[in-house]
């Protein structure tokens, strides 16, 4: 790594800093205990075809993070393993963006701001979630991308893509990536025909094109070969992805929207005042990543990345410009090493010392979000209750992992639930024929929260009791179980 002791130096401080920070978050509920409720079923029964755990969905389930639902639920047996699971995959991805933006600027501050405005831009969907892999996965593409051996590079590439395709869809974002620097390289050995460095950028389009190639053959190593295309692109038109939050166009994210729009700002202000170009390369990537995070909010989490590099790059530059010295001062590498190796320490220390165990949910109270219903979950199972359960969207994946004898209608895997169930299950608690539904369904219990006061009164009219309440949720059953046919 070219830099020496400075570049390692931002890379300790990005690192200490994403893991002090990530471990200091509370795990969200959404996704993680669903990933490890297949995770189990994967260990047990192997790779399904179908969804294998909602009774009301026989959809075909795309395997495309079946390795990570797997190696979760292996490593998973508490709160310290669980915010390892969630600190790690960020810290690594702040190491790497540091190393790349530090290649970029040649300087340590020029790599802080890249790491601060990337995680300022995307910090809302860090979470213990595949998709945060798939962000480290895209911060070390890049960094492969900005290097000269082809032979190494290759090599790595092809590993690294293998195991993308099985640890999560956003593979198609680094093929994306390499295609697209490759591309913007090509463009402009074609601008600069008469130019020296025209041959550098000739090698640079060879380069990551032959990587591209690489990772394009490499994500057929997954169980559905090279079905996993057809499989990326189902995906992202499946009608039930619309309702996501995170699948909201820009404009409904107000923090997020500020955030990006503000970076964005202030790099072009200092692109412009400065005089230094955005490369063709990062343009031709950004650009078609900045729409689609228009169109949907979240892929913003790889757009986020670049536009931070390239904030870096600003901001070095500008230092360089304003200081009355240029010369490194090793001070200031020491100072970065030993500040990441204390937030190292203290984020290692907050990891090993968090409390509660998967088998027992009231236990992981200091660990988990608000929005988890622990108390409603361990009512749940003391209820005794099988078969159909109806909750809102988001605890599905809690009720399935916490509560094995339950069968959620919906959980936040959308993309493998039929859209008139999906329908029914976001939309019930709205709707004055909740208690109709529920008869229709043959569900006898409810998990819900307790501000949905006005469903709540339709079930209790309709003679449903309330076998729990706390400030989180509370679970109804009705009084005589109604006996449902097989799905």
């Amino acid at each position: 790594m070219r830099g020496g002791g400075p570049s390692a130096a931002a890379c300790v401080l990005a690192f200490g800093a994403g893991l002090w920070w990530a471990a200091a978050q509370p795990v969200y509920h959404t996704d993680l205990w669903g990933h490890l409720a297949y995770g189990r079923h994967i260990a047990a029964e192997g790779i399904p075809q179908t969804e294998p755990l909602l009774p009301l969905s026989d959809e075909a389930m795309p395997p495309s993070d079946w390795l990570w639902k797997w190696l979760a639920f292996e490593a998973v047996g508490g709160g310290p393993s669980v915010l390892l699971l969630q600190a790690v995959p960020v810290a690594a991805a702040a190491a790497l963006l540091a190393a790349v933006a530090f290649r970029r600027s040649r300087s340590l501050f020029g790599a802080a701001v890249a790491v601060g405005a990337a995680w300022w831009v995307v910090k809302s969907h860090l979470m213990v979630r595949p998709q945060t892999v798939g962000v480290t996965l895209f911060c070390a593409t890049l960094w492969l991308s900005e290097g000269r051996r082809l032979g190494a590079a290759a090599g790595a590439a092809f590993v690294l893509f293998a195991a993308w395709a099985n640890l999560h869809g956003s593979w198609v974002l680094g093929l994306l990536l390499l295609l697209g620097q490759a591309t913007g390289d090509a463009a402009s050995a074609a601008w600069r025909r008469r130019s020296a460095t025209r041959r550098l950028f000739v090698r640079r389009a060879a380069r990551n094109g032959l990587l591209a190639a690489a990772a394009a053959v490499a994500v057929n190593l997954n169980p559905d070969g090279p079905a996993i295309f057809r499989h990326a692109a189902e995906l992202s038109a499946h009608p039930n992805v619309a309702s996501f939050v995170e699948w909201k166009p820009l404009a409904e994210t107000p923090r997020q929207r500020l955030a990006l729009l503000t970076v964005l700002a202030a790099t072009a202000a200092a692109a412009v005042l400065l005089r230094k170009r955005v490369r063709l390369r990062d343009v031709f990537v950004v650009t078609p990543l900045l729409a689609k995070t228009v169109a949907v909010s979240r892929t913003v989490l790889w757009a986020g990345p670049l536009v931070g590099v390239e904030a870096g790059r600003q901001a070095a530059a500008a230092v360089h410009r304003l200081a009355s010295s240029t010369r490194r001062r090793p001070v200031f590498a020491a100072a970065a090493a030993a500040a990441g190796v204390a937030m190292t320490g203290a984020g290692a220390h907050q990891i090993a010392t968090a409390p509660g165990s998967v088998g027992d949910p009231a236990s992981l109270r200091p660990v988990v979000s608000t929005g988890t219903p622990l108390g409603g979950l361990v009512a749940l199972n003391e209820s005794g209750r099988r078969g159909l359960v109806w909750c809102d969207q988001d605890w599905g994946d809690a009720a399935l992992y916490f509560c094995p004898d339950a069968a959620p209608v919906v959980n936040s895997h959308g993309h493998v639930i039929p859209p008139n169930v999906w329908l029914i299950g976001t939309r019930l608690q709205g709707s004055d024929r909740a208690a109709e539904y529920l008869d229709r369904l043959r569900i006898d219990t409810v998990l819900t929260r307790p501000r949905r006061r006005a469903f709540l009164r339709r079930l209790e009219d309709a003679g449903w009791a309330v076998r729990h309440r706390d400030g989180r949720s509370v679970l109804l059953v009705r009084p005589t179980v109604v006996e449902r046919d097989a799905p």
